[in-house]
């Protein structure tokens, strides 16, 4: 697979064109590993008939995204289809489609029953390959219908239309834990956040 890679100030300036950071929270912990220091976001950024989805890891203990998953909207405004891996950093190699193909099924008692995955990316060989602190990859989903980041961000606030979610391996001191995470609905505008340092309570959409 062709790998291809963008320069941090090329990432940094998409960024500040988007709208804001997603966030997360654990809808999946067994080993009740301390996820104050795991610290995750996806920015999305309307590239003129598509949207970039970009995973950064900012965590500031051993945590490695191992899987992305986008899972198919139903969205109120345009629609999102395809996908491909845009770019990646240098030490990250993930390609499609994610592993396991839909996130942990307890994702359905915690939330509501996951919709199917759109798109995602999962690592290739070892652990190490996926989104270690300090590295990203991008998805890249065509819109059409008029959907932009906007709006794709305001149906992620609600989680009523869509839902991003990832897996996180190599989970604290000695790696041996293992966490799943979805974005967080959040009214207005959507910031990074730790995941230790949100409230995680079962949702329901609507």
């Amino acid at each position: 697979m062709l790998k291809v890679f963008a320069c941090a100030s090329a990432l940094a300036a998409a960024a500040a064109a988007s709208g804001g950071v997603v966030s997360f929270e654990i809808f999946e912990n067994a080993g009740g590993v301390n996820t104050a220091p795991v610290n995750v976001g996806v920015t999305l950024t309307d590239m003129g008939g598509t949207i970039h989805f970009t995973f950064t890891n900012s965590s500031s203990i051993n945590a490695i995204i191992t899987s992305v998953y986008l899972e198919v909207p139903s969205l109120s405004v345009g629609s999102l289809s395809g996908g491909t891996v845009f770019a990646m950093s240098s030490g990250v190699n993930m390609v499609p489609p994610p592993s396991p193909a839909n996130p942990a099924g307890s994702i359905d008692g915690y939330d509501t029953v996951w919709g199917g995955t759109l798109f995602g990316a999962a690592r290739v060989g070892s652990v190490h390959n996926g989104i270690n602190p300090g590295e990203w990859i991008t998805l890249s989903l065509t819109a059409s219908g008029g959907a932009t980041a906007a709006s794709v961000q305001a149906a992620l606030a609600s989680r009523d239309e869509m839902r991003i979610a990832m897996h996180i391996q190599n989970v604290g001191p000695n790696g041996e834990n293992s966490i799943w995470g979805v974005n967080v609905p959040t009214p207005g505008s959507l910031a990074l956040a730790g995941l230790g340092g949100l409230i995680v309570v079962g949702r329901r959409r609507r």
